[in-house]
């Protein structure tokens, strides 16, 4: 397949990669192996077309300290040989894997088939929340957060987000979303084909949170089996996690009349939640914090770096949009959500 990339005509290469957004290729630009996106026909919208180069002027206007090595976002916009928009270049991760081929598993108590402890996974979400951070800061909401959007390194683990093309920037709402991991508080504005997800903030570290807990848990924090069969994602929408349970939080049960089904799994997921309560503790809190207590916070584990963005010179400044959000429960992210948006909160 042939695309024409910065007015040169180029030839991808199929790397046998699939989205539900188009397909993924590689190419040499310039001495480099990247990687290209071509949406499917009926994605090649004008809208996506001016998201798409927002985003390359945003990150072209700004530094982001050494993390944009590790974010996919759009370069350059790519066009068919008609020149007609079809997709965008990023940067290629070629010995990466998706982040769920680490998943806790309770009948091995390891990581899949590596030799990476808890600490290293700990390691990894403290980077990942740090990139989510600098990423909200500079006005970008990934909204879409899920494991195939999330890859790691697999000879020194470090993370690499990808899929920029359904993040929530300026006016440009996202209209794609995984329910298994979205924020149950996420609204939802029109219909059909003109359906989108207004993420925020809290949305973006509760995805990212029920990922962390899949990947030292097992399963997600509210896949559990009760003796009257009950929908997944009811149990999220009323805010009845494992935890709750775990917890024997009365104020929360009495609610409702759900019984845990005390099969393998419930003792699988209990003696794991013993283990991270009693050698973990500040990685338990965070997890009951999250989905027992409805809060709303980046994780914190060894690093607390500061937040550093510089305007590349040069370039126009972009001016994001006001976005709704939700009050935060971490200060710190509150003031930086007020700054960058230029909220005026009574």
């Amino acid at each position: 397949m042939n695309v024409i990339i910065n007015n040169k005509e180029y030839t991808l290469t199929d790397i046998n990669k699939f989205g539900g957004e188009g397909d993924l290729y590689t190419v040499n630009f310039l001495g480099d192996i990247k990687c290209v996106k071509v949406f499917y026909p009926e994605k090649r919208t004008a809208y996506i077309e001016k998201k798409i180069f927002t985003l390359i002027n945003k990150f072209k206007g700004i530094s982001l300290n050494g993390i944009e090595d590790h974010l996919g976002f759009p370069e350059f916009p790519v066009y068919d040989t008609n020149r007609k928009f079809c997709g965008y270049l990023m940067k290629y991760f070629g010995n990466h894997s998706q982040i769920s081929d680490l998943k806790f598993s309770n009948n091995h108590f390891n990581y899949g088939k590596s030799e990476f402890h808890d600490d290293d996974i700990f390691k990894l979400f403290d980077n990942l929340f740090f990139y989510l951070k600098v990423l909200h800061k500079t006005g970008i909401i990934l909204g879409d957060v899920n494991p195939e959007n999330i890859l790691i390194d697999k000879k020194n683990l470090s993370p690499c987000i990808v899929d920029f093309d359904s993040v929530q920037v300026g006016s440009f709402y996202s209209n794609t979303n995984r329910p298994e991991y979205m924020d149950p508080s996420v609204r939802v504005d029109g219909n059909g084909v003109h359906k989108y997800f207004i993420y925020t903030t809290d949305s973006d570290i509760y995805s990212l949170a029920t990922i962390f807990y899949e990947l030292i848990v097992g399963p997600k924090p509210h896949f559990y089996t009760t003796t009257d069969p009950t929908d997944t994602y009811f149990k999220k929408t009323i805010d009845l996690s494992f935890i709750d349970f775990f917890l024997k939080n009365e104020d929360k049960l009495r609610k409702h009349s759900f019984k845990l089904r005390e099969d393998k799994e419930y003792l699988a997921y209990t003696k794991r939640l013993q283990y991270l309560q009693e050698f973990y503790p500040n990685i338990f809190a965070y997890l009951k914090s999250i989905f027992s207590e409805s809060r709303r916070y980046y994780f914190y584990y060894l690093q607390n770096r500061p937040v550093k963005i510089h305007k590349k010179d040069g370039v126009l400044e972009f001016k994001e949009v006001e976005l709704i959000t939700q009050s935060k429960e971490d200060p710190e992210e509150l003031e930086l959500f007020i700054k960058q948006f230029n909220l005026i909160i009574p």
